[in-house]
């Protein structure tokens, strides 16, 4: 029986330690460094688009693996698990983790892509052509009507950088929340090991 025991806690180990470092890497290479770039070398409207398709999926991506290191965390302590404030304590916080990403993947992220969408369909019509030479009476309502557009493009602009702000906080929040159970490992690694 003691074989089957240290057998099912080393392959609870290895499930959290792939949940916790494949979201650990997902959520350094997505904030700091894939959002950087393609925001650097893309224009704006296909950045959305692809900022659209990929952050669902890294949500997505990010619950699971976050799931899989607390599954991993919670069957790898077995009975110490009560009896141990520090492993209940790093279960919360994945737990935390967990909230953050799905706040951020079923929430504001979907707030964020419609608004940036409205924001580019505005754009669209809004370049879309004018006649030239028009008349007196035209051009004061082309100009009324461009003030008003304008001042939507603002409120949409507004909105979009304050739920990508939300966003990116959620996200460094989540990324701490894995950084501390990283460093919980290292030092009960290092306990083991001294």
């Amino acid at each position: 029986m003691g074989r089957i025991a240290a057998a099912g806690k080393s392959l609870a180990g290895a499930l959290s330690l792939l949940g916790l470092s494949t979201a650990f890497g997902t959520s350094v290479w997505v904030t700091f460094i894939s959002s950087y770039v393609l925001a650097n070398v893309l224009p704006r409207q296909q950045f959305g688009v692809v900022q659209s398709k990929v952050y669902p999926v890294y949500f997505q991506a990010m619950g699971l693996s976050t799931g899989l290191a607390l599954l991993g965390h919670l069957l790898g302590r077995g009975s110490n698990f009560v009896s141990a404030k520090s492993e209940m304590l790093q279960a919360f916080n994945l737990v935390a983790a967990i909230a953050l990403v799905v706040v951020n993947g079923m929430y504001i992220e979907p707030l964020a892509t419609k608004a940036m969408f409205e924001r580019m369909r505005i754009e669209k019509e809004e370049g879309r052509g004018r006649a030239a030479g028009a008349e007196l009476a035209e051009e004061d309502a082309e100009e009324k009507e461009e003030e008003e557009t304008n001042s939507r493009l603002s409120r949409l602009n507004s909105r979009v950088k304050r739920l990508n702000s939300y966003s990116s906080w959620l996200n460094i929040l989540a990324l701490m929340a894995l950084t501390w159970h990283l460093v919980h490992l290292g030092h009960a690694l290092h306990a083991v090991a001294s």
